[in-house]
């Protein structure tokens, strides 16, 4: 079983899957000693949870014949403080990929290493965009690019939008290369969707991290 926490309101749980010679038909999930809920999945997503709190989980399977397995291994985790990176546990798009290897998500899971990056595809320079879904209205007005190739970039833009199509313009640059990372901050802006707009680049964009904050 893992756990990862995604706000301060909310962790995100998964386990391997349980078999019997009934079937399985579903799971409980425990936070303590209190049932929280019931998933016919290997995930469930705990919410409404307090900011910078540790919690607990395991998870017992059922099968049609109404028995209960044992308890699964516990797993603990801590929801993020209040104002953290608004951009985890979020739907993510681009409008290209180099691979399967190096998809959007990458970009908004917290690993800032190499082998978790969002690339646009090969010989795609200009006019590459990476965009993040809220799944409803956030309120943010700070972003951070961490090991961002910048270097690479010569003029892009922030851009945000309510419905996913039509976006305005937050913040931006243009002419020389910017460097390795950046943090950008603007007035504060409520929309569902945020997206790096990358309008000019000298070799193949990539980012590592993109970070949303309130």
């Amino acid at each position: 079983m893992t756990a990862s926490p995604v706000s301060g309101s909310q962790i995100d749980l998964s386990w391997a899957a349980s078999t019997d010679n009934v079937g399985v038909t579903g799971y409980d999930v425990f936070r303590g000693a209190a049932l929280v809920g019931s998933s016919t999945t290997t995930s469930f997503t705990d919410t409404g949870l307090t900011a910078s709190t540790t919690y607990s989980y395991t998870v017992k399977a059922k099968d049609a014949a109404s028995n209960v397995s044992a308890a699964s291994n516990t797993i603990s985790a801590t929801t993020l403080a209040a104002g953290g990176n608004l951009a985890l546990g979020k739907t993510y798009s681009a409008s290209t990929i180099w691979n399967a290897s190096y998809p959007a998500a990458n970009a908004f899971d917290g690993d800032i290493s190499n082998t978790s990056r969002w690339s646009a595809s090969n010989g795609s320079l200009n006019n590459q965009w990476i965009s993040i879904d809220f799944g409803a209205a956030a309120t943010f007005n700070q972003v951070v690019m961490k090991e961002i190739t910048f270097q690479r970039v010569t003029s892009y833009k922030l851009q945000f939008s309510n419905d996913g199509t039509s976006y305005s313009d937050i913040a931006g640059t243009s002419g020389t290369a910017i460097g390795a990372s950046q943090t950008v901050n603007f007035s504060q802006v409520t929309s569902r969707y945020l997206r790096l707009y990358i309008n000019t680049a000298s070799a193949v964009p990539t980012i590592n991290e993109m970070e949303v904050y309130n």
